[in-house]
């Protein structure tokens, strides 16, 4: 086991609202809320959450979880010219509660400065951890594992306590793969470096412990863009260390249900060219470097759910009679059905009919169709 680490170098960010009167609810709330949570995983009942935002067509989520899209550091332009959110800001939450007690976290991308590269006057205007034009949090580069400790947590867990790292992998493979992604459309990647780490997490937050898995790459593009790097593609998945292993295959269902909205990567790739960082093109040679960004971006998140998910079985393969298409999904349940209307409904009973559900009213009104397993594809 690798030693613990304190997360309270954060604490003047900008980010950080453990001080907040957000947060001082929030911690009066957890000394009252501290039961363990559960998830229904007989059956596990899905539903299709579409357009939700945060650069998502469609996404599935369990009966009564929550979908909150927000962003990251909200004194910055990030909405684009229709009034959507930036994907690289968006800060994506899918949970059992307001509480995040059982949940999958895609963060945004943390842009920052290190301080090495400011000019002396703004050494002493902008100290560590402040916002350099309103934009950039200063920080020196720092390793991912490091990034977890001094970023992510004050972010996204400032109130947890008694940190400690149990597993920390290096995946080079998973960081090659981003630069390869990066390159489609930023051909001044070549001149960075990318590390990505995978770290197993065990903590304590209103006293039930929990255990999560963080996937997250480091961008180093200092020599290239004059002392700025990035923290990117961070995804968290957490729940009770008392249940984890238990409820990672509906966890893992919800990270595959993901699918990414292709407009805005067309949006993206033509906001790029606008601004000169791509030369210019057809449209339908910029329809096709898009369907190629989708492509790759869908692919690093298959690799990232093998790295997020390293402990579940290999995934089955399943026949969408729906869609007349393969799907993949996790081996946990003996059955599965698919709604017309994006409805999934797992299950280990025979007798089980999600057509009779009379609840909640998403899949009342959808119409199931078993989704055969395909024997020998994997």
């Amino acid at each position: 086991m690798i030693e613990s680490k304190s997360c309270k170098s954060c604490a003047r960010l900008s980010i950080s609202w453990a001080n907040s009167v957000f947060g001082a609810f929030l911690i009066f709330a957890f000394s009252i809320y501290s039961t363990e949570p559960t998830l229904n995983m007989e059956p596990l009942r899905l539903v299709k959450r579409t357009n939700p935002g945060c650069c998502l067509s469609s996404v599935l989520i369990p009966v009564g979880w929550e979908l909150e899209c927000g962003s990251f550091l909200y004194n910055v332009d990030v909405w684009d010219t229709v009034g959507r959110l930036r994907c690289s800001v968006a800060d994506l939450r899918i949970s059992n509660d307001l509480f995040d007690r059982i949940s999958i976290r895609f963060l945004p991308d943390f842009q920052l400065i290190d301080p090495d590269w400011l000019s002396p006057a703004d050494k002493i205007q902008y100290p560590p951890g402040s916002v350099y034009k309103d934009r950039y949090v200063v920080y020196k580069h720092m390793s991912p594992n490091d990034f977890v400790y001094n970023m992510i947590f004050p972010y996204s867990r400032p109130m947890t306590s008694y940190v400690r790292t149990e597993v920390d992998d290096l995946l080079f493979g998973l960081a090659n793969e981003f630069r390869d992604c990066e390159l489609r459309l930023n051909p001044g990647a070549t001149k960075y470096e990318y590390r990505c780490e995978g770290l197993f997490v065990k903590y304590f937050e209103a006293d039930v412990e929990y255990l999560e898995r963080i996937v997250v790459v480091v961008e180093d593009s200092r020599e290239a863009t004059g002392g700025y790097w990035s923290g990117r593609s961070g995804i968290m998945v957490r729940a009770p260390v008392s249940d984890y292993e238990r409820l990672l295959p509906a966890l893992a269902e919800i990270f595959l249900s993901v699918e990414s909205d292709s407009a805005m990567i067309l949006e993206e790739l033509e906001d790029r060219i606008a601004k000169g960082f791509l030369d210019s093109m057809p449209q339908s040679a910029a329809l096709e470097l898009a369907r190629l960004v989708k492509l790759d971006r869908d692919s690093f998140r298959m690799s990232m759910f093998k790295s997020l998910f390293i402990t579940l079985d290999q995934l089955v393969d399943f026949y969408n009679p729906i869609d007349d298409r393969i799907i993949s999904g996790t081996n946990r349940w003996e059955h599965r059905w698919l709604g017309r209307n994006g409805s999934v409904v797992l299950s280990d009973s025979s007798n089980f009919n999600p057509n009779t559900l009379t609840s909640p009213p998403e899949l009342k009104n959808d119409s199931f169709m078993v989704a055969p397993r395909i024997i020998g594809r994997r």
